[in-house]
């Protein structure tokens, strides 16, 4: 019998493109997730929530979530991810972590990410135990406009010991239906998606499209302005 107390298997996406993915679960580990704030992390952090508590684990073992102060205005909305994710699962997670590169908001946003995960792991590295997660997917090449927008991905996790990208396979469309799958339309009314502006959606940008295209594959209305 296959010992599944550290891992988890989901199968998620529009009809057409099913798509099956692991969630690693890491046992005596410092875990962490980069909380963007937009709809993949924030399902990704209430999915590590829900699976650890279903293993009979605890919360606790989430040490850190990071937030990264982007020019999107991410540390606005990551509190109040954590706070109804809290809410939905009556549970007690820490405080985001405003955390980030130096000079982060000076990078082009293909590398604010990637910077600030290297910073993270030189400053909290915890004697080896941290384990992040990323919430990051593939890209939908057919959006991308001109090369600024290009979204900065990997076609494969270059430390799996040390980083999760559960969803690293899966387009837009298959995490937008994890939410449904899970009963967390409330994270898509408040999750923030654009990165042109604080509050609301430009709908002009790649983020803003991709998750209109997302919902569109899906057949479902997005309940969400931000």
């Amino acid at each position: 019998m296959i010992d599944t107390s550290f891992f988890s298997v989901f199968t998620c996406g529009p009809t057409e493109d099913r798509r099956s993915f692991v969630l690693p679960l890491p046992e005596n580990r410092h875990l962490a997730i980069m909380l963007s704030s937009g709809a993949d992390s924030s399902i990704l952090l209430y999915m590590i929530c829900s699976e650890l508590i279903k293993k009979g684990r605890s919360v606790d073992e989430i040490k850190y979530i990071f937030t990264v102060p982007k020019t999107d205005g991410a540390e606005v909305h990551s509190p109040g991810i954590v706070a109804a994710i809290n809410e939905m699962l009556d549970i007690n997670l820490p405080a985001p972590t405003i955390f980030g590169a130096e000079n982060v908001q000076e990078l082009h946003h293909s590398q604010q990410i990637q910077q600030s995960v290297r910073a993270v792991f030189d400053e909290y590295a915890a004697g080896g135990k941290l384990f992040v997660y990323l919430a990051d997917n593939r890209e939908t090449s057919e959006l991308i406009l001109t090369p600024e927008e290009k979204p900065y991905r990997v076609d494969t996790n270059p430390f799996p010991e040390y980083l999760g990208m559960p969803f690293n396979e899966l387009m837009k469309s298959h995490t937008i239906d994890l939410h449904f799958m899970h009963g967390t339309e409330r994270l898509l009314e408040i999750s923030h998606t654009c990165t042109q502006q604080t509050y609301g959606r430009c709908g002009r940008c790649y983020h803003c499209r991709e998750r209109q295209w997302a919902f569109d594959q899906l057949g479902k209305i997005d309940p969400g302005t931000n």
